[in-house]
């Protein structure tokens, strides 16, 4: 039996070859056959990457990675701001709307006691609101007894002032003597 005279392992563009020379006729497929494993093996072994490099990410890819990572953080750091800053808003304009209704049971409207001018006042179970109640006659010589009543909640919210006003028309007829 020969053995295999010549077995040289060479490295080209990623891949490995095996020059084989002098095989033994009996066994020429049993060594081909083991060759071939040898290749597929190697080739599995070599990755994607040419050898002597490292495998890991370059510094552009790096950087690159750091500014998407930072645009998109900063996108979401945007957009949580501004829904807490609606959130806020919404909370102030619903605490105006239950005051407006506890306005109008607290100091009701009636035949006698409605008189045009203003009036206002501040909410004991609520800091940092105020109410306001303005009343007009209507400006219709036909109708005696019909008032605009403009009522509005008013707060501070970050330095700026604010409110809610809500425009209603009573009728309230005249007594007739």
């Amino acid at each position: 039996m020969k053995k295999i005279k010549n077995l040289k392992l060479k490295t080209e563009n990623r891949f490995q070859f095996f020059k084989i020379s002098n095989f033994d006729s009996e066994r020429s497929e049993e060594r081909l056959c083991e060759c071939k494993a040898a290749v597929r093996q190697s080739v599995s072994n070599s990755g994607t990457r040419a050898s002597g490099f490292k495998s890991g990410m370059t510094l552009i890819e790096v950087l690159l990675a750091v500014v998407l990572l930072g645009t998109g953080g900063g996108a979401l750091l945007l957009a949580t701001a501004r829904c807490l800053e609606v959130a806020g808003r919404s909370k102030h304009y619903s605490t105006a709307q239950r005051l407006i209704a506890n306005i109008s049971a607290e100091h009701p409207l009636s035949r006698g006691m409605i008189e045009e001018g203003r009036d206002s006042g501040s909410f004991y179970d609520a800091p940092g609101y105020r109410w306001e109640r303005e009343i007009e006659g209507a400006d219709t010589e036909d109708r005696e007894g019909l008032f605009t009543v403009r009522t509005r909640v008013l707060w501070s919210d970050r330095g700026k002032s604010a409110y809610e006003e809500i425009v209603t028309w009573v009728f309230i007829p005249p007594e007739e003597d």
